[in-house]
């Protein structure tokens, strides 16, 4: 399988993550985390740039901490076409494409609504939040009718953050 890795400076390809990283970036090269995000880092230097995307390859099995925070911020993404909160489909289906990100299971949560779509000026689909609140940019499917890109991991949960936020905000709106 191969992996393809966008960093700023181009996208290389290649049959592993670090194989890449020091092929392009020299034999000292390394992938390391900063603040949960993957940099390519020299050693003696530090991380000197980030990894803006990987794919071709399966992302590591969530751990409890990453499954709470998730469940949590499930639990206040609305959903006002089934008449509130999520349900437990549209719960897995966003679930589904966090763990295993692929056309089918992303194909399957982008058109799930997860703010309150009555406040103008919010975007209210999992892919709207994901286009206005992450670097993800696919903005159609091909004529094949595929994506061209997968939202990562992390942009899925960086949408479902947003929402959480316009949900509250929008819930406080209407105290006031």
């Amino acid at each position: 399988m191969s992996v393809k890795v966008t960093t700023k400076d181009g996208i290389f390809e290649g049959d592993h993550v670090s194989d890449i990283v020091v092929e392009v970036y020299g034999p000292l090269a390394a992938v390391s985390l900063v603040k949960g995000q993957p940099w390519v880092s020299l050693a003696g230097r530090g991380p000197i740039c980030p990894i803006l995307r990987v794919e071709g390859h399966e992302p590591r099995p969530l751990n409890s901490r990453e499954m709470w925070e998730i469940t949590e911020l499930l639990d206040e993404c609305m959903n006002w076409s089934q008449g509130g909160f999520l349900d437990a489909d549209l719960r897995a289906r966003i679930f589904a494409v966090i763990e295993s990100p692929t056309q089918e299971t992303w194909s399957n949560a982008c058109s799930i609504i997860v703010t309150d779509p009555s406040v103008p000026g919010i975007k209210s689909t999992l892919w709207q939040l994901l286009l206005s609140e992450t670097d993800y940019a696919c903005t159609g499917r091909q004529a094949d009718g595929e994506w061209s890109s997968i939202p990562l991991r992390d942009e899925v949960v960086a949408a479902l953050r947003k929402a959480v936020v316009l949900n509250r905000a929008a819930l406080v709106g209407e105290g006031q």
